[in-house]
């Protein structure tokens, strides 16, 4: 694929170069121009979420707490947070998010401070009740595969 895109190589360089040249004398343009390449490129969503709006652990009880994206990449990182915490999303995420497999968690409030529990590792059925209902099915038999995995290590 790259031996087909060789070609437009070059045109994009002279492209770059022809614009540089054009704004080497107009620097508020120039600001304007990395301004808008921050926000297309997506790094204004990374710089804002680990800066001013860092993850809100912090409850008083279980129903403070919330499974939400915490962190995006290939797929989103999932954790759980305070209710009212919300993530930033970038122009970019917004367009051109990517959508696999959720992961299930359930949460609790421990000492003021919201904790996951990832369902994959769980042996109590009784941590499926707070699963959105779309996935209750598939938390009730992953946590029976772990039983039944459990008791014939035993065994």
């Amino acid at each position: 694929m790259s031996i087909l895109l060789a070609p437009y190589y070059y045109l994009i360089a002279c492209l770059i170069i022809l614009v540089a040249d054009w704004v080497k004398n107009r620097k508020f343009l120039l600001i304007i121009m990395i301004f808008f390449m921050v926000l297309l490129m997506g790094w204004d969503e990374f710089l804002v979420n680990k800066t001013i709006n860092r993850p809100n652990y912090s409850c008083n009880v279980d129903t403070d707490c919330s499974v939400k994206t915490i962190s995006r990449g290939w797929c989103d990182e999932f954790s759980c947070v305070n209710d009212g915490w919300e993530y930033y999303n970038s122009f970019v995420s917004k367009v051109l998010g990517l959508s696999c497999a959720p992961t299930l968690y359930t949460c609790s409030c421990v000492q003021n401070k919201c904790v996951s529990n990832n369902i994959y590792q769980s042996m109590n059925l009784d941590d499926c009740k707070n699963i959105p209902s779309g996935h209750k099915e598939l938390c009730v038999q992953i946590i029976s595969d772990n039983i039944e995995s459990e008791e014939s290590l035993n065994f």
